[in-house]
């Protein structure tokens, strides 16, 4: 995907699709760093539709479900390479969903800022996601929302995504809660 915003007013696929390709994407061989996924407020949600079974190669674990949930991708993009999640005391269901589930040979890491935790992005090798949008059903499907993608080896992208890594990577030491997994 090259570098692009999208501006979605209200429900629509624009931002869903782009999204859910983008994440696709990083379950692929490749990434070393550590993804960071920040967001103030997370839910989990339908992600990706798995009904004709498309995925069963990129997620055997999740081959026999309808649909892949959020908390489903993480967890799966955890046994490939660290996840850092980065979220507010708002999102405390989602944590509990993610921290309550165990699944050998992840690296799921979450820690929960204070309330004035806001960054939205997920960073990974090659990839920034960042904008308007919480990571919840109704910021995917239903709010209006601008988000940024950033990827590829062009100069913009390549500056981009290093900046995005380096903030959310000082704001992950600087967290004060103790790591969950």
């Amino acid at each position: 995907m090259p570098n692009r915003t999208i501006w979605k007013h209200g429900s629509g696929p624009q931002i869903r699709d782009a999204v859910a390709s983008a994440l696709l994407s990083l379950l692929l061989p490749g990434g070393r760093q550590p993804v960071y996924v920040a967001s103030p407020y997370m839910s989990d949600y339908d992600l990706f539709d798995n009904s004709t079974r498309a995925l069963a190669g990129v997620v055997p674990r999740l081959a026999d479900h309808d649909v892949i949930r959020f908390s489903d991708y993480l967890r799966a993009l955890s046994e490939r390479v660290e996840v850092r999640v980065m979220t507010s005391p708002r999102s405390k269901t989602f944590v509990d969903l993610l921290c309550g589930v165990s699944v050998e040979h992840t690296r799921l890491f979450v820690k929960v800022g204070d309330e004035a935790s806001h960054e939205k992005a997920i960073v990974a090798d090659g990839l920034c996601i960042a904008g308007s949008m919480n990571f919840t059903h109704r910021g995917l499907n239903v709010n209006g929302e601008r988000v940024d993608f950033y990827s590829g080896n062009d100069e913009t992208a390549r500056r981009y995504i290093a900046d995005a890594y380096l903030e959310l990577s000082t704001r992950w030491q600087r967290l004060p809660s103790e790591p969950r997994a």
